[in-house]
């Protein structure tokens, strides 16, 4: 690679994601401190360029993660 080339410039698309977080208490059940949820990043789904160390080198972001959660207090 030439000298002049390393240092030139290159642009990626830009992009918008989208999460979502339902959380939902549990003491209305008689357990309080006791709460489940439902975490979704990337929600639509979107493919995107999450870094790039070069033109050359760039990787993929994340495909939408869908994580449940349950927490109980005793």
């Amino acid at each position: 690679m030439n000298a002049s080339r390393e240092n030139e410039a290159f642009n990626v698309s830009s992009y918008t994601l989208v999460d979502a977080t339902v959380k939902y208490d549990l003491g209305r059940f008689g357990m309080p401190g006791s709460s489940v949820g439902l975490n979704i990043n990337n929600l639509l789904d979107r493919e995107y360029v999450a870094s790039c160390y070069r033109d050359y080198a760039c990787y993929w972001g994340s495909d939408r993660q869908v994580v449940a959660t349950a927490t109980f207090r005793f």
